[in-house]
């Protein structure tokens, strides 16, 4: 039921502005496999995107549709994109039962991560930082298997797994000392060190096996582009700014508080609450809590990658989506709560109300949850303080607006400094795609629509007509340029 609402949902959350980008990544290296180009044939900025997830697009693409409607194409990138996210989601389930063998921790965990609202947003459209978390937490199940049973072929999938997701972060890497620390030092595994040391090997074999296997562009050359692409990840040429908290951060002022600002302010307040005490409860029990290797693996990959986000503080941007797999630790960790919690007969519910509550919430903002601020946000911060609609997507239900106002009219729209207009028309049908005209000039539009990412819209004195605030700023406006629409 989840994967079927989330399919459908698919045309009210939009395309974002980075989404045909990705699909030429998939058609660039699906013509290089075929024979039909070369790597140095490549555009120099898309070779450091790992291209596994959105060359398998464009090959379903080509082999079922050959040459569809823009509406088959993207509906069906995107549909891949959630239902690996719901089959991750399945995963993530196993994996709680194996940390605290409960299916109650289970299933409040499981409900947790489905309706984060952001996260269940992206899952609608993320072909990059979605894919990843959803990988992630597939290739960590099977690592945990490798732990409970030994068993090599365990071993070799959780590789292979866990090297195609790097392809699509970096940060996949931290996996690996993670790993070793567990799977080497921890004391219940020390008395077979040697046969642990081999799996580890065959561990690492099949990872960065499965990395450059996945990864074309560094075929011709793997050791020195490997050292391009992590020079350019960790020092990533974004030349804008974010607004974040009345502060504008980048490049060169980018503020080591940068994701627990973003993170308080844009999840919702139990899972604050519940994070804080799931934490109290782990150091208290620490000596007996380490023993649980299963669990210990998810706190030393969320306390290193946090640590490295801290000091090294590299260059981040639209919101906290780089680093949104972080929020698979942060919901393990808010199970010690839970699992506490509903140890007790006469708190159980308490805890259960939790997930009901974050499903309302989840269903009111629909399809704006990628916009979604706490309450704290509303009682603490001033309007338009910090980012909002970054990758332009309520573009598409203002677009779903002009279409409703005018059903049979042909109307010309313009959106300044974006493609937006362009790329939201490939998630409509064709007959009332075919009456919206994308123009390039302001003089020959009817309608402009204006998606606001900082807290200011561009032209403050216009003719506004329609205006989207789900919540305490405004995210997009339709100006109406022309009093006459043919």
């Amino acid at each position: 039921m989840y994967a079927v609402v989330g399919v459908a949902t698919i045309p009210d959350l939009g395309v974002p502005l980075d989404d045909y980008t990705q699909y030429v990544i998939g058609q660039s290296n699906y013509h290089i496999l075929t024979g039909e180009k070369t790597i140095s044939d490549m555009d120099p900025d898309m070779r450091f995107y790992g291209p596994a997830f959105e060359t398998f697009c464009y090959t379903i693409d080509s082999m079922f549709y050959g040459e569809p409607d823009t509406l088959q194409k993207f509906w069906m990138r995107h549909g891949l994109v959630f239902l690996l996210f719901t089959l991750a989601l399945h995963f993530f389930y196993k994996t709680c039962l194996i940390i605290w063998k409960s299916k109650s921790t289970g299933w409040i965990l499981l409900l947790m991560l489905a309706f984060c609202p952001r996260i269940f947003a992206d899952a609608h459209y993320n072909s990059k930082d979605t894919v990843f978390m959803s990988l992630l937490i597939i290739g960590m199940y099977f690592v945990l298997q490798a732990l409970q049973e030994g068993k090599w072929k365990w071993v070799l999938l959780s590789g292979v797994l866990l090297g195609l997701a790097s392809t699509l972060r970096l940060v996949g890497f931290f996996v690996i000392p993670v790993l070793f620390v567990v799977w080497i030092l921890h004391p219940n595994y020390r008395e077979n060190w040697k046969q642990n040391m081999k799996r580890f090997g065959l561990f690492m074999l099949a990872f960065l096996g499965a990395y450059y296997l996945f990864f074309p562009a560094l075929w011709a050359h793997p050791i020195q582009g490997f050292a391009e692409l992590v020079h350019r990840i960790t020092h990533f040429p974004w030349p804008h700014y974010t607004l974040l908290a009345g502060q504008w951060v980048g490049l060169d002022r980018m503020p080591w508080w940068y994701f627990p600002v973003w993170l308080f302010y844009t999840i919702p307040i139990p899972y604050v609450v519940v994070f804080s005490i799931g934490v109290g409860v782990f150091l208290m029990g620490i000596r007996s809590k380490i023993q649980n290797a299963y669990l210990l693996l998810f706190i030393l990959f969320w306390t290193l990658v946090f640590s490295y986000i801290l000091i090294a503080r590299p260059n981040l941007y639209d919101g906290w989506r780089q680093l949104q797999f972080l929020i698979v630790p942060y919901i393990i960790i808010c199970g010690e709560a839970v699992h506490r919690i509903t140890q007790r007969a006469n708190a159980r519910y308490i805890v259960w109300a939790m997930p009901v509550a974050i499903f309302l919430q989840t269903l009111q903002w629909h399809p704006y949850q990628y916009v979604y601020f706490n309450q704290v946000y509303y009682l603490t911060q001033d309007r338009g303080s910090f980012d909002q609609d970054y990758w332009h997507l309520s573009t598409m239900q203002a677009m779903k607006w002009i279409q409703n106002k005018h059903p049979k009219d042909t109307v010309a729209l313009f959106t300044e400094n974006s493609n937006a207009a362009w790329l939201n028309a490939f998630l409509i049908e064709k007959a009332p795609r075919n009456r919206m005209r994308v123009v390039s000039n302001r003089a020959d539009a009817d309608y402009e629509i204006e998606p606001i990412r900082h807290s200011r819209p561009y032209q403050p004195s216009r003719n506004v007509v329609f205006s989207i605030a789900p919540g305490k700023d405004t995210i997009c406006r339709v100006i109406q340029l022309k009093n006459t629409v043919k």
